[in-house]
């Protein structure tokens, strides 16, 4: 039995039952503190690279941050968070294509053009319990896709600035990002 506790961004202790000392490897503390048993060894140091997210107007509630994912082992995205001070609510996003009229209920779409088509595609960004990370493949949060949705925001986002977001992984545990505040995708 193992009990699997976050320590700093992308580290994990793993503690053995019975008073066993642990050692730590490459990020990673190994049961029993000795030899390793020639099981390889994964470290699930998460990497988040192109953070970023879009200036807002000043009448906007709604805010959205997008950055692309790798871990190394099988993962998920679970929640993330921001302080008070930037927004109310943070919620995992989803862009989706969906048929028919747009409800009343539906707050956040936009309608575009089809190229050669002539029809007309609506989008609607709903909230996603996880998001999944596949071992070593980047998933990319961008616009049109997955997002880190911030509501409620506090004051508009400004070019320039930046703010924290704490991402949880189901495996990984909690990392803080530090997100630039940009009018374009890097």
């Amino acid at each position: 039995i193992r009990t699997v506790l976050p320590l700093k961004s992308g580290e994990i202790l793993f503690l053995a039952m019975g008073g066993a000392a642990a050692r730590r490897t490459q990020g990673v503390a190994q049961p029993g503190g000795g030899a390793t048993t020639g099981i390889p060894q994964v470290t699930t140091t998460i990497t988040v690279t192109e953070a970023w997210a879009r200036t807002s107007p000043m009448n906007a509630a709604n805010g959205a941050a997008y950055m692309n994912i790798v871990s190394p082992v099988a993962d998920k995205l679970v929640s993330a968070s921001v302080d008070a001070a930037v927004a109310g609510k943070v919620e995992l996003h989803e862009t989706v294509e969906v048929d028919g009229e747009m409800t009343a209920s539906t707050e956040m779409t936009a309608s575009t053009e089809m190229s050669g088509t002539g029809g007309e595609v609506a989008m609607e960004m709903r909230p996603v319990q996880s998001i999944e990370l596949a071992a070593g493949v980047a998933t990319k949060l961008m616009p049109g896709g997955y997002h880190v949705m911030l509501l409620d925001l506090v004051q508009p986002l400004v070019n320039g600035t930046s703010i924290e977001v704490t991402l949880t992984f189901e495996q990984a545990g909690t990392k803080v990002i530090t997100v630039p505040i940009r009018d374009e995708a890097p």
